[in-house]
């Protein structure tokens, strides 16, 4: 078969499988929420916001079911687990103990906190166990304006700045190049004026990356929306710490924050064309053990890890649902069930493997599947193909 032949085959396979609605493969990355506590109240947290009349989550994941769900990961080939949730994953007091777990299943691990926890003795076991990134979320470049913005007390954005800097020296020490070293920003109303500063102190502090996040709508954040005018210089304050720390040799997000409309909505115009893929890419799993489709789709609940193994959800009707209606949204006209569409924080993600899929650069994958009735699927979907005997 000609390179050719094999490309034109991958492809419609690949497409074919897409429009079922069955995984082509395991999730290559998954979000866990192994403790939704928090000692913040972002202001614009869904969950935890100061700005809501009721409390948050407080689930942590069983530590059972954790451990049920790393080697389901291993056997459907996922590469990477990220350590965060609804609140603060540090909270919970055996966090570095699951990193190790995740680590020692041969998965790439990343840890999102707000740092507040960090302490030399913590940064130093972070760095031994090899975690592969850990973010700050920093969303503040001044002490005052941090503890506005998280209800935090003043003094914790000194102290977070500083763990971040310890956590480079550790990491030089070992000499490996782990963890990689991100902080972000939700950029919105109270802070946008920092961007730049914040760019500066990256390079200061050493950081390898700063992550620009657009705000997501909900309703804690609503008052927290940039006007268009706003949005305009935060624009180019972006643009200009971007400069910055290219010429540091640091990298940024900022082509994909710049990328999107300037809209509250920023995605409603992508997804009338860009079909969404999320469904093949990610999966998050929340304290309760609840497994959805997508950070946005919290309405969505595909099943629970206390009564299903995660590699019989992941091949669920439910979940072939999800993605069949997740693959065919630029025709839908709407949006996904339960999923907020329009303010889709995965969107690059999502563009990307779209392209892979027309290059025909992504695979249908038989090792790891994980369960009995995805091996058949990939067996039938074989066994009808007008391509079988060009082998």
């Amino acid at each position: 078969m000609t390179e050719g032949l094999r490309r034109a085959w991958r492809r419609w396979r690949v497409e074919r499988r897409l429009r079922s609605g069955g995984p082509l493969q395991g999730p290559e990355w998954v979000h866990v929420g192994i403790a939704e506590g928090c000692n913040y109240r972002c202001s614009w947290c869904r969950s935890h916001s100061r700005l809501l009349s009721s409390g948050g989550d407080q689930g942590e994941l069983p530590r059972r079911l954790y451990d049920e769900l790393l080697e389901d990961l291993r056997l459907l080939g996922t590469r990477l687990v990220e350590f965060a949730g609804l609140g603060e994953p540090l909270l919970r007091r055996d966090a570095v103990s699951m990193i190790r777990a995740a680590k020692e299943a041969g998965l790439r691990a990343l840890l999102i906190t707000n740092g507040s926890l960090l302490t030399p003795e913590l940064c130093e076991e972070l760095v031994d166990l090899g975690v592969d990134t850990v973010n700050v979320s920093l969303n503040a470049a001044r002490d005052e304006t941090h503890a506005r913005i998280h209800d935090a007390p003043r003094g914790d954005w000194a102290r977070i700045v500083e763990m971040v800097r310890y956590l480079r020296r550790a990491r030089d020490r070992r000499g490996d190049g782990r963890p990689f070293l991100s902080i972000s920003m939700v950029v919105e109303r109270e802070n946008y004026r920092e961007i730049l500063a914040l760019a500066e102190q990256a390079v200061a502090v050493g950081v390898d990356h700063v992550f620009f996040a657009p705000l997501g709508v909900n309703p804690a954040s609503a008052q927290l929306v940039l006007t268009r005018e706003e949005d305009e210089e935060a624009r180019g304050l972006v643009r200009a710490a971007d400069a910055v720390l290219r010429a540091a040799g640091r990298r940024t997000n900022a082509a994909a924050f710049l990328d999107r409309p300037v809209d509250v909505y920023w995605t409603r115009d992508l997804f009338s064309h860009l079909p969404c893929h999320i469904g093949q890419l990610y999966s998050r799993i929340h304290g309760t053990g609840e497994v959805f489709p997508c950070a946005a789709a919290r309405a969505r609940g595909l099943g629970n890890l206390a009564t299903m193994r995660f590699r019989d959800i992941w091949h669920s009707e439910a979940y072939r649902q999800f993605r069949r209606e997740a693959v065919r949204l630029p025709r839908g006209g709407d949006r996904v069930e339960g999923c907020s569409c329009w303010t889709c924080g995965q969107h690059f993600l999502i563009k990307q493997y779209e392209e892979r899929v027309r290059r025909g650069q992504v695979e249908l994958q038989t090792k790891g599947l994980g369960c009995a009735a995805g091996r058949r699927s990939l067996a039938n979907l074989v066994a009808r193909s007008p391509w079988r005997a060009a082998g």
